[in-house]
């Protein structure tokens, strides 16, 4: 069951992105440039900035994209086996999966620091939000600035139970329904994280072609 709902996880992400994509007169191959010259950029200001405001927001930029190919790492080493052949996750996947996890954990928690205020919630993005379960159109959200902050904070929610379920198997506290309970909470964590990621990346990009 879980095979299927990671399948069509993936494909209707995969059709959002390119109808969002199209629906801006822009291409998959756009993606893959913003990432890689976003990682080019950040390694540039470091490089002639150090120690100025510039450079520690390049820091900050370089450590996001880190966390989003750790991230990547992560989900494909996960599901690829699940999707392919319904197993669950060992050999190589497996041991890339647990030697990245801490590397993506302790990240992510840097990046949360480390942009917490620009994560935070002002006036203008509640009145966004309200927008969302009204009909009133000037307060729907036209902008990309306050999808990011929704969907940092789902991601980040997302990761403490994907993170802890499966911590928490490793010992012996739960009975063999518990551990089974524990498995399901980190599967469908993962899927959160999966829909939640990749709406991020989605929307940085979009926020990187307006500026």
């Amino acid at each position: 069951m879980y095979r299927i709902i990671l399948i069509a996880a993936f494909i209707i992400i995969f059709y959002l992105i390119i109808q969002g994509l199209k629906k801006n007169g822009l291409r998959i191959g756009d993606l893959f440039d913003f990432f890689g010259k976003g990682f080019n950029n950040s390694l540039l200001l470091i490089k002639g900035k150090k120690g100025d405001k510039s450079g520690v927001s390049a820091v900050r930029n370089l450590l996001i994209n880190i966390t989003w190919v750790l991230f990547l790492l992560m989900a494909l080493s996960a599901m690829v086996p699940v999707m392919i052949s319904g197993e669950r996750l060992e050999d190589i996947f497996l041991v890339i999966h647990v030697i990245v996890a801490p590397f993506f954990v302790i990240s992510l928690m840097i990046t949360v620091l480390l942009t917490i205020e620009r994560n935070t919630f002002n006036t203008d993005d509640w009145n966004v939000i309200k927008g969302l379960f009204s009909g009133d159109k000037e307060r729907k959200i036209k902008g990309t600035s306050t999808w990011i902050k929704i969907l940092t904070w789902i991601f980040v929610i997302a990761s403490i139970p994907a993170a802890s379920s499966i911590l928490l198997s490793m010992y012996p506290v739960f009975s063999s329904e518990g551990q089974a309970a524990m498995l399901l909470v980190h599967q469908y964590s993962v899927l959160t994280l999966l829909f939640s990621g990749a709406g991020l990346f989605y929307f940085y990009f979009l926020e990187s072609k307006a500026n």
